[in-house]
């Protein structure tokens, strides 16, 4: 069956921003706690959501969101730009009329923040957050296509884990793997479940239009 829609991960998709949400948590933990706590303590909790992780980290602390999310808007002032070219191809499927949205692993306050920031909010009417108890992404994924109005096999996920491509997989969605970013933990050589890895944004680039817009690609 034809692909005609496409879901996008955030960080490390989208964007090149899982750094800067790491350090959301070191700045946010210091105020709270007095300690500047080192990667491995955070990001082993990464998969829930922000929610979660406070709840997990600091579960005595009832102003922990509101001092995460100060600081991790504040930090987006100085990340205002997507991957390059990215903003252009969705602008392109946009035109093209092909449905996207965004399943992340973000609760739904980090999702809006993130976007709104990068002003991206406009291509994607759909946007399924992750959960604070667990992480559960094949669950986002199926609400997320009822939204849009597809079927599992009409629809590419493009994200940047092997859980990411797993959870697709799980699904029936194509699973592309969004390996440009240095955070990303997959491997061309070990696809996995991954369809199709990309680790050049300019392959994904010609990918996305040939499969998704083929029309305007054989028209221009």
């Amino acid at each position: 069956m034809k692909v005609r829609g496409v879901l996008f991960d955030i960080d490390g998709t989208l964007v090149d921003s899982l750094e800067l949400c790491l350090r959301a948590f070191q700045v946010a933990l210091q105020e709270l706690t007095g300690e500047w706590l080192p990667a491995p303590q955070i990001t082993r909790y990464f998969g829930v959501s922000e929610e979660g992780i406070l709840d997990r980290m600091v579960p005595h602390f009832p102003q922990a969101e509101t001092v995460y999310f100060r600081v991790f808007e504040d930090l987006h002032q100085d990340l205002r730009e997507v991957f390059p070219g990215m903003r252009e191809l969705l602008t392109r499927l946009q035109q093209a009329g092909v449905p996207m949205g965004v399943v992340t692993g973000k609760g739904a306050r980090g999702a809006e923040i993130a976007l709104k920031a990068l002003g991206l909010q406009d291509f994607f009417p759909v946007v399924e957050a992750g959960s604070r108890l667990q992480a559960d992404k094949p669950t986002s994924m199926h609400l997320a296509l009822a939204r849009l109005g597809l079927r599992a096999e009409e629809c590419a996920y493009i994200g940047d884990t092997v859980y990411d491509m797993q959870s697709a997989a799980a699904v029936g969605m194509l699973p592309v793997g969004a390996a440009w970013a240095k955070t990303t933990n997959l491997r061309a050589e070990e696809p996995g479940e991954a369809r199709v890895i990309f680790t050049r944004l300019a392959d994904f680039y010609a990918w996305a239009e040939e499969t998704l817009c083929p029309e305007a690609v054989a028209g221009d």
